[in-house]
């Protein structure tokens, strides 16, 4: 049985675990030192979804991707990652790191089906959790940074006195 939990009003299984590989993997430019030991080899095929890494049981990095998992993570069963770098370094000092994926990042539309919002509660587990290392955003709650830089869509329009065809 997987071990699952919630986050953010959604439910994530514990999918694999990183580990440093035996035999790293060579590329053209670089080489591969982590491997995502999955629990269930399907998993490499999860269409699109929400997930984080922990690290001792606290989330480090939260992501979301389109496709499928080994689109986004996989090259030769090695982790082929932007957060290569930080696992390596966590996995040389012993520490345990996990990948949980969201099972069902849906919402309903009213009748008109279900909604992808992995990007959403991304964004809302970066906002509530501010894993180390998710450095992007780093204005997101900046009120004031906001409030400088950015305009809703429906204000630009009224600002422009520009009328929409229906």
């Amino acid at each position: 049985m997987l071990e699952t939990k919630q986050e953010s009003g959604f439910e994530f299984v514990k999918a694999g675990k990183f580990s440093l590989s035996d035999t790293p993997c060579q590329l053209k430019n670089y080489t591969l030192t982590v491997k995502l030991d999955l629990y269930i080899q399907d998993f490499e095929k999860a269409d699109e979804t929400a997930y984080f890494i922990t690290c001792e049981d606290k989330i480090v990095y939260v992501g979301e991707y389109t496709y499928n998992l080994k689109d986004r993570w996989l090259t030769r069963m090695h982790a082929n990652h932007h957060m290569h770098d930080n696992i390596e370094n966590s996995l040389e000092a012993e520490k345990q790191l996990y990948l949980w994926l969201c099972i069902s990042p849906y919402c309903d539309i009213a009748g008109e089906g279900k909604l992808n919002i992995s990007k959403s509660l991304e964004q809302k587990i970066m906002n509530v959790r501010k894993p180390e290392w998710n450095k992007r955003n780093k204005n997101s709650e900046a009120k004031e940074w906001r409030e400088e830089h950015c305009k809703s869509v429906t204000d630009i329009l009224k600002e422009h006195n520009t009328q929409i065809l229906v």
